[in-house]
């Protein structure tokens, strides 16, 4: 009896260790900036948020240092009109993957080239993966200050795929739909990181659409420059360019 109750206790203890690893799943009542904020807030690595249906708006939504999923209820369910530069945001002390999926992003303004100016903008983190988004990129110009969807800058590692990238609001022509930069002359041992996935952007399975002629400058699905290392392959293109700049 009492070695049949020792091993009924020790099933039980593994039984408690998994549930307690086992990662959770937060369903929010809204998407609105503060409820998604507040909730990422709260989970640990591996947890997912999800996001109902609906329509909110998002200006400076910082992605909190953990791998935890942002998950929305897939595209032209969840509306997110992206406010300000950043809007969705992973800053240079981030370290940690964060794959987000299943939204439609809308930019409102021409949010530009240079200065790090785009929809969603991500100076740190590894092995992250932004996929089955769509991403309506506004611009009210029709050269290298056109507005630009992803921005990524410095070491930093991911995945850009199964998304869709069109031509939003505004009379010009989109800079860039994806824009990988590295930081210059200063960049993180290059070339001997080529070919290094945790230093590379892959940017995959896409599908980036422009309505017409930009004569005075091409759009770019993909633009990376200052050192940027990024792989860009298996996409569909419509009336864009793939451009890359060394340093």
């Amino acid at each position: 009896m009492n070695a049949l109750i020792f091993r009924c206790l020790i099933v039980l203890a593994v039984f408690g260790i998994q549930m307690t690893g086992a990662a959770a799943t937060a369903t929010l009542a809204t998407c609105s900036e503060t409820d998604v904020r507040n909730g990422l807030s709260a989970p640990a690595d591996g947890d997912t948020i999800v996001c109902p249906a609906g329509s909110w708006s998002w200006g400076n939504l910082d992605i909190v240092n953990r791998n935890v999923t942002l998950k929305g209820a897939g595209i032209g369910g969840t509306l997110i009109s992206i406010t300000a530069p950043g809007g969705v945001e992973a800053t240079s002390s981030n370290t940690k993957a964060f794959p987000i999926t299943g939204f439609t992003f809308t930019s409102t303004g021409n949010f530009s080239t240079d200065n790090g100016k785009a929809m969603v903008r991500i100076q740190g983190g590894k092995g992250w993966r932004i996929d089955h988004n769509r991403f309506e990129i506004y611009s009210t110009k029709q050269n290298y200050d056109g507005g630009n969807g992803i921005y990524t800058r410095n070491d930093v590692s991911g995945l850009i795929d199964h998304n869709e990238f069109v031509k939003g609001g505004g009379s010009g022509c989109m800079h860039a739909s994806v824009y990988p930069e590295g930081t210059g002359g200063t960049a993180w041992g290059w070339p001997s990181q080529l070919g290094a996935f945790d230093h590379t952007i892959f940017v995959e399975d896409n599908y980036f659409y422009n309505p017409g002629n930009c004569p005075d400058h091409n759009p770019h699905a993909v633009y990376g420059q200052n050192g940027g290392i990024f792989v860009f392959r298996h996409n569909e293109i419509h009336n864009m360019n793939a451009d890359a700049h060394g340093f």
